[in-house]
């Protein structure tokens, strides 16, 4: 590999160019994109395939590398990245993967923001509960799915045998707060409190995005690893 190393050197140093980028999408150890170009005095141009025959050989060597530095936990499709420096006989391996943020936010609403269809819901349960001062709704969803927790009426556990419309009231709030329903995508889980006329949504929000790894593995032909 020292050897095939060098001729890469060789062949890139041609186009005059200190700095040479690639990109290439993987499916954990499995090349799923890459259209085989690199970024060369700021053109896509495609070497010989002897050349990418090279990188390709690299990437397998490194492997055990990359598992140190990335994370597949959200998802195995992650980004390699490879800086080629010619003329300093160098290349270097870095990375993003898929991380979940949490996102807090807390909204306050009035009755007069919900859909007719919650607003008669609301209002039953106050009819149908004389006394009631508030009532709390604990959720959490993901993926489609999700589950009511539990219900409080006035600080006391209420046990409810169809949570459809419980489901329909936070989800009304949610999608004028954030534009999605709350088990939608990553999701989201927290708690809405009625008070009478007045509605409190705290939550926390899950969203996906790619994250620089902090991997930098720097290969010469001094110290690439051997076939």
């Amino acid at each position: 590999m020292k050897n095939k190393l060098k001729m890469l050197f060789a062949y890139f140093r041609a186009f005059k160019d200190k700095n040479i980028f690639t990109h290439l999408t993987l499916d954990r150890d499995y090349i799923e994109d890459w259209g085989e170009t690199f970024t060369i005095n700021d053109k896509r141009l495609k070497p010989a395939g002897s050349i990418t025959k090279i990188i390709e050989d690299l990437i397998k060597l490194y492997y055990d590398e990359f598992y140190r530095y990335n994370d597949y936990s959200v998802d195995e499709y992650w980004y390699l990245e490879i800086h080629i420096q010619p003329f300093e006989n160098k290349l270097i391996f870095t990375s993003e993967c898929k991380v979940e943020k949490a996102i807090g936010n807390k909204i306050q609403y009035n009755f007069k923001d919900l859909t007719q269809e919650n607003k008669d819901f609301v209002n039953k349960i106050y009819e149908e509960n004389e006394g009631l001062t508030k009532f709390q709704i604990l959720f959490t969803g993901r993926w489609d799915d999700g589950n009511i927790h539990r219900v409080y009426f006035d600080g006391r556990k209420h046990n409810i045998d169809d949570d459809v419309e419980f489901w329909e009231l936070i989800n009304d709030l949610m999608v004028q707060s954030d534009g999605r329903w709350w088990n939608e995508r990553n999701g989201a889980e927290g708690d809405l409190v009625v008070w009478d006329s007045v509605m409190f949504l705290d939550y926390t929000k899950f969203d996906e995005e790619y994250e620089d790894t902090g991997m930098h593995i720097e290969v010469t032909p001094d110290n690439v690893k051997e076939e």
